[in-house]
């Protein structure tokens, strides 16, 4: 596969994820001036720790060993409290705030107690509520019902687990117009780049030499890599033609830019006939050896170019079926699935095939 082609789908989309990363960065900074509201959270942070006394702490091989394994196994038990719902709702009742005015969607869907388990036996929560003074309430609450669950396993298990260097700091979190803006932008790029690969997909857009080739079954007579516009190799194949005819088809190509270089390498007299001629003509008003028009002269020119869009001309292929082709596809432009019956409608003809 070509490396280009992973990334061609971003250049072709540039302006759609330029203006949408605006768009979201203006959002979002409206936002943060007019309607965000600042998130209070409290950070607890404590350590599980048993105490083994059947070992005397002289003997330095076992002293405490047990008891830093247990507290070791006891923070995973703890660490799972947070998610039973009814210890939660112990943590409400003893704060006396209302859970369902409190909890947003997202507590509802995710909670507002999250707890990590760090290194060694050490436990951090999470704490969120919608008004400071809710959290510090939760925040007692909180630490008294551990105390008490924790005092309760110790009574029925004849354990000896504690916890040790308790804290809890609470903090502020706001969107601040400063951070929106960038933010913002970050997202749109983000969003602008996932929409322009999931729209390529969705409309079955072709990306590669390589797929063209698989849908012709044919190898590539000429593609534009980069700034590789030289055209000779296609105007060599053209004057080459017995036939004083051929057929240019283009399918959703930039024919008009591609048509722009190839004028300007033929020097022989040239008659490109299409349905489009007058908006054709003013392109290549400058190049006077080759005329524009939509029917053949009743005096045959030296050289005639059918151009033909396909699928709007499909059936004009059928008329000239012998004559040989020029198939013209572009990156990103051209679509697999009329690519596939173009293939059909030209099976008998001698053709090549041009990417851009």
């Amino acid at each position: 596969m070509e490396i280009s082609a992973l990334f061609s789908p971003i250049w072709r989309q540039k302006w759609h994820i330029i203006i949408l990363s605006i768009i979201t960065g203006l959002l979002l900074l409206i936002y943060s001036q007019f309607f965000s509201a600042p998130n209070y959270y409290s950070y607890v942070f404590f350590t599980v720790s048993y105490r083994d006394e059947q070992k005397p702490v002289t003997e330095y091989d076992y002293a405490n060993y047990y008891g830093n394994y247990a507290s070791l196994e006891f923070a995973r038990t703890v660490s799972a409290w947070p998610k039973d719902p009814y210890f939660i709702k112990q943590i409400y009742d003893d704060a006396g705030v209302d859970q369902v005015t409190d909890q947003g969607l997202v507590d509802k869907l995710l909670g507002n107690f999250s707890v990590k388990r760090e290194e060694r036996a050490n436990l951090k929560v999470n704490i969120r509520s919608k008004t400071e003074e809710n959290l510090r309430k939760l925040t007692a609450s909180f630490i008294k019902i551990l105390r008490e669950r924790m005092d309760s396993y110790n009574r029925q298990s004849a354990t000896q687990y504690q916890l040790v260097n308790l804290t809890s700091t609470p903090y502020i979190t706001i969107l601040q117009p400063e951070e929106a803006l960038p933010l913002g932008i970050a997202l749109g790029i983000l969003l602008g780049v996932l929409l322009a690969y999931i729209r390529e997909s969705w409309q079955g857009r072709l990306a590669t030499a390589h797929q063209l080739e698989n849908v012709f079954e044919q190898s590539v007579f000429w593609s534009r890599k980069g700034t590789k516009n030289d055209v000779r190799p296609v105007v060599a194949l053209l004057n080459s033609r017995s036939k004083k005819e051929a057929i240019i088809v283009n399918n959703r190509s930039n024919i008009t830019g591609f048509l722009k270089h190839l004028s300007t390498y033929l020097t022989e007299p040239v008659t490109i006939v299409t349905a489009n001629a007058t908006e054709l003509k003013k392109q290549l008003a400058k190049y006077k050896h080759i005329v524009v028009t939509h029917e053949v002269p009743a005096k045959k020119p030296t050289k005639v170019l059918y151009l033909l869009d396909f699928p709007e001309d499909s059936i004009a292929l059928v008329e000239h079926e012998t004559t040989p082709m020029l198939i013209v596809a572009q990156r990103g432009k051209s679509r697999l699935a009329e690519l596939h019956a173009l293939k059909v409608l030209t099976a008998n003809s001698p053709k090549a095939i041009v990417l851009l």
